[in-house]
């Protein structure tokens, strides 16, 4: 769900401007080479609609509560950006994954990253199976955070508490939707609780 396709367009995917300010120094058109083609730029890839991105920028905002368990306790979560290309004739492979992401707006980024074409190195391939569970990992956060509790159980409970004061229970929607919306309301409750 976090997928966008990298332009030049505000309106349209993510921004290379504003991604490139966010890139550490380490992902360079060198070090992804072999996935943007012979004689290819990030330029290139762009107008060719062959760079994407999944940025997590939003959970660097997330903090951990104080008594949460293990090392996250009180720490503000990472937003990891795995940069992904699509080569012409294959499907998109991730090329680089930065761990985490300037928070200041023209900030420098010193943040680690990890490059796909690093992997086989000696003493990387560990490295680079962490780098794409943290992805894993914030993919599934920001997944059951925002689009599955907020954008989609949330909304739902205005319509549950809607049709339960509005239709007769004799209602064909009411009839419809009860099954749908039957424990929604206990759900929604337990998510706040937990994934809020």
């Amino acid at each position: 769900m976090a997928i966008k396709q990298v332009t030049f367009s505000d309106d349209i995917g993510t921004n290379w401007n504003n991604l490139k300010r966010k890139l550490s120094p380490d992902i360079t058109e060198e070090a992804v080479q072999y996935f943007l083609g012979p004689n290819s730029s990030f330029e290139s890839a762009i107008k060719e609609h062959r760079l994407f991105v999944c940025d997590y920028e939003a959970l660097t905002h997330a903090k951990a509560a104080a008594d949460a368990p293990g090392a996250q306790k009180a720490n503000i979560s990472w937003g990891p950006s795995p940069y992904l290309f699509a080569p012409m004739i294959s499907r998109l492979q991730l090329a680089a994954v930065q761990l985490n992401q300037s928070r200041t707006p023209g900030g420098t980024n010193n943040y680690p990253s990890m490059l796909a074409a690093d992997s086989a190195k000696p003493g990387n391939a560990n490295k680079w199976l962490m780098a794409k569970m943290f992805v894993q990992a914030a993919d599934l956060n920001l997944n059951q955070a925002v689009n599955h509790l907020g954008e989609t159980h949330l909304t739902e409970e205005a319509f549950a508490i809607a049709m339960h004061r509005q239709l007769a229970v004799e209602h064909p929607l009411y009839i419809l939707l009860s099954f749908h919306f039957a424990a929604l309301i206990v759900i929604n409750k337990l998510g706040r609780a937990y994934l809020a």
